[in-house]
């Protein structure tokens, strides 16, 4: 600010006596960084003054001696509302990207030789909502160019620069960084040295099934007590709140965390306290209260949302957490019983995607060999040849059906052509809702430290949209295909 005031001071036609309120200001260079006039150019944005219409909201200095209008706010094409956040595209010098209170505009500026500059305007609200901009920042990494806008309470959105029209896409992500926007998901971690997991997929999430569960050995527990496994509370969680929701009761919640407002809650529904020397009061699980919720398996089975399908929110809030992993380990860890795997598709574009257009098939690889087997803690031990099944995936999700067979250690996760595809019927797909397919997945039996790689293959579109994968290596996939995700999965008795 002590920078623009100096400037202002060696300025002809300064905003400041007429603009009460200054914004933003962003730094303009020329092509390669290169500072444009003796003292450098710049944009300053301003709220205009609210008897004056004729007060612009955004200044540019040439960097020498002179402040320009840039007429965003009297401009036809332009906006008279306040200006809240700048950004300068360092490849192209005479763009500015501007947020203001309703949505971000973009102006190109020209000038042949010392003539005054002049602005054209138009409105970037092609995947932006009209709203308060609070900040506007450029991301660029190769070719991919994105303008990121913070709006206000409706957290960060982005907007692709490197291309012209941006098709529609629906797809599994390949890691927590990744959003199809490239044709290979990035391969290194946001240091650009450590290498990226493949086989972290945040979009195929495996889970241990609601199943009845007899009382811990460790009852009872408290608040202030450890228990032994979070997911053992979190089950319970899920019992006890099926078992109260008929009354309109919702104040349990699956979290797997005991927390104050879930101790108070234990008590006002009548749970046990612990005897002495344990403090009065003590609010308590015992084996007694534990059954009272876990012996009804129309209790003990409920899943922990409310009814039907899950949200993307209630895998996230009230499921294990999932973590991408590293590259040589298996990126999750589920007990030899009854699982499920839930499946998140994604969709981008300015138009819903029915459900009932989306396709999706789970595979899973365990190694047949008995020795030297896969190991959980060394990627690269696991299936590296090339797959043996995306023809049968192929059918599988274009027809429904395939008599293609397969082995080395590869299998659909569903026994039937009817169990090894689902469609997202009832659901719909945009960018603020994801869809997703839950499958039935037989861990019992399997060795401590066992490996399971999950994949999921997911077709979206009409008759004409069929999916055509060819063979190739499992990383390939899952990096290169917006239609494949892999989770590996370690079994730990």
């Amino acid at each position: 600010m002590e920078l623009a005031t100096e400037l202002f001071d060696l300025a002809a036609d300064a905003p400041e006596p007429d603009s009460p309120v200054w914004t933003d200001i962003a730094v303009n260079l020329d092509a390669g960084g290169v500072q444009h006039g003796s003292k450098g150019a710049m944009y300053l944005g301003t709220v205009g003054h609210p008897d004056k219409g004729d007060v612009d909201t955004l200044w540019w200095f040439d960097g020498t001696s002179k402040w320009f209008k840039t007429g965003l706010r009297t401009d036809p094409t332009g906006v008279p509302a306040p200006v809240t956040a700048i950004v300068c595209d360092p490849a192209f010098p005479e763009e500015v990207y501007v947020g203001t209170t309703v949505g971000v505009w973009k102006g190109l500026r020209t000038q042949i030789g010392n003539a005054v500059p002049a602005w054209t305007w138009v409105r970037r609200l092609n995947g932006l909502p009209e709203a308060a901009v609070e900040d506007l920042q450029i991301f660029s990494d190769g070719t991919l160019r994105l303008l990121r806008a913070a709006i206000a309470a409706r957290g960060v959105w982005e907007l692709r620069l490197d291309t012209a029209d941006l098709a529609d896409l629906t797809y599994l992500r390949a890691h927590d960084d990744d959003l199809r926007m490239r044709p290979d998901a990035v391969a290194t971690q946001r240091d650009r040295k450590t290498p990226r997991s493949w086989h972290g997929s945040p979009d195929v999430r495996p889970r241990t099934k609601s199943v009845s569960a007899p009382a811990p050995a460790s009852l009872p527990w408290t608040r202030h007590l450890s228990f032994s496994d979070n997911e053992e509370l979190r089950r319970f969680q899920a019992a006890l709140a099926a078992r109260i929701r008929p009354t309109g009761d919702r104040r349990v919640r699956a979290t797997g965390e005991w927390d104050l407002y879930f101790n108070e809650v234990l008590r006002n529904l009548g749970a046990p306290l612990m005897p002495p020397p344990a403090a009065p009061n003590t609010v308590c699980i015992d084996t007694n209260f534990w059954n009272a919720q876990m012996l009804d398996p129309a209790h003990a089975n409920a899943e922990p949302w409310i009814s039907g399908n899950p949200t993307e929110a209630d895998l996230l809030e009230l499921t294990a957490p999932l973590t991408e992993g590293d590259l040589a380990r298996a990126a999750s860890w589920l007990p030899p019983r009854a699982s499920k795997v839930d499946v998140l598709v994604h969709h981008r574009g300015l138009d819903a995607r029915d459900g009932a257009d989306v396709r999706v098939t789970l595979l899973k690889w365990i190694d047949p060999k008995k020795k030297n087997a896969a190991k959980w803690d060394a990627s690269t031990t696991w299936a590296t040849d090339p797959v043996p099944w995306t023809a049968a995936v192929n059918e599988v999700l274009n027809a429904g059906a395939t008599s293609k067979t397969f082995a080395a250690g590869w299998s659909f996760v569903g026994t039937t052509n009817a169990t090894r595809r689902q469609t997202l019927a009832g659901q719909t797909l945009d960018p603020t809702r994801s869809g997703i397919a839950t499958f039935d997945l037989n861990l019992t039996g399997l060795k401590h430290n066992t490996v399971v790689v999950l994949v999921a293959v997911m077709r979206a579109g009409g008759a004409g949209d069929n999916i055509n994968l060819t063979a190739d290596s499992l990383r390939n996939l899952a990096m290169k295909r917006a239609e494949v995700g892999v989770r590996s999965v370690r079994i730990v008795i």
